[in-house]
């Protein structure tokens, strides 16, 4: 299973003509054609291949979303006349257009504060005392927070001796 377990739903799908046109050939509502299709892109979504939701077991989902036995496959047929799905290859159209990776470059958070605080320009570290800004990687207003006092003073709950 992808390591994403997500996948983007665009606006105006459950209005888009086409799961009309194909709910009325298929002689199904297009709230089922909806369903069918939702099922194949979480499908997609969790394969090893994303984009591609596998061979579908059309009894499995017509009996899982409580469609009438064969709803799925005449719907998945006009699916792929329409070129939601490729006929060929079973994969759903236009997913890695649809379903960016990443819409950044970077993968760490640490990059793009860094970036950001560069932007800002300097003052950012002013708040920080000067002996702590060497050990500051992330958050320079977190640094005296993460400060230990040395063990020889008095710490909350303990006596003096």
């Amino acid at each position: 299973m992808a390591d994403m377990h997500w996948f983007r739903w665009h606006h105006g799908t459950v209005t888009d003509p086409k799961f009309g046109l194909i709910a009325k050939k298929a002689g199904t509502s297009v709230a089922e054609v909806i369903a069918i299709w939702a099922y194949l892109l979480e499908a997609a979504s969790a394969s090893e291949e994303r984009g591609h939701p596998g061979t579908p077991d059309f009894e499995a989902i017509d009996f899982a979303l409580g469609v009438q036995e064969g709803s799925t496959q005449r719907v998945y047929g006009l699916m792929q006349d329409r070129a939601l799905i490729d006929g060929d290859t079973g994969r759903l159209a236009a997913w890695e257009r649809r379903q960016p990776k990443r819409e950044r470059d970077d993968e760490t958070s640490t990059d793009r504060k860094r970036r950001q605080r560069e932007r800002e320009g300097a003052g950012v570290t002013a708040a920080v005392p000067p002996s702590h800004t060497e050990s500051i990687s992330v958050t320079p207003c977190h640094a005296m927070s993460r400060h230990v006092p040395p063990s020889h003073t008095q710490r909350r709950g303990e006596e003096k001796r």
